[in-house]
C-alpha cells in the first residue's frame, strides 16, 4: 500500500464515509485511508490516538457534509490536522454544498469527488 491518507468524517453521517471508502476500493486508489471510528474528543486517550493517527498519516480528506460543522469529533480531527501541518483537501459527499464547508477549512482546496484530481493533489500537481 502507498501513501497513507487520515479521513474526517462527522461520526452523525457514518454511510457518507462508507460510502467513500467503498468508492475507493472500486477506484482502486493507491492510499490506504485512516480514520477513526469513536470519536471522543473530550477522552485525553482519545485526543492521543487522533494525533498519532494523524501524524503516521501523508496527508488529510475532510469530508464536507451538512453535520460535519456541528461534529466535535471533526474539529478536533481539523486541529490536529493543521497543527501537524498535513496536506489537506475538502471533499463534498451526500448533498452538501459550500454552503456548509467549516470556517475552519477557509483556505483548503475544497472540491467534488474526482479520484484523479485527489490523486493530482496528494503528488503535489494541484496546489491551489
Amino acid at each position: 500500500m502507498g501513501k497513507k491518507l487520515f479521513v474526517i468524517y462527522a461520526q452523525e453521517e457514518l454511510i457518507l464515509l462508507i460510502n467513500f471508502i467503498s468508492q475507493a476500493k472500486k477506484e482502486n486508489i493507491p492510499y490506504e485511508l485512516v480514520y477513526l471510528h469513536d470519536k471522543e474528543p473530550l477522552s485525553e486517550e482519545w485526543r492521543d490516538a487522533c494525533r498519532k493517527k494523524v501524524n503516521e498519516c501523508d496527508g488529510v480528506v475532510a469530508l464536507i457534509s451538512k453535520q460535519l460543522k456541528i461534529s466535535e469529533g471533526a474539529f478536533w480531527e481539523i486541529k490536529v490536522s493543521k497543527e501537524a501541518n498535513k496536506p489537506m483537501i475538502c471533499v463534498f459527499v451526500g448533498d452538501a454544498g459550500i454552503i456548509v464547508k467549516p470556517r475552519d477549512l477557509s483556505g483548503v482546496i475544497t472540491m467534488v469527488l474526482s479520484w484523479e484530481r485527489l490523486n493530482d493533489f496528494f503528488h503535489g500537481k494541484i496546489n491551489e
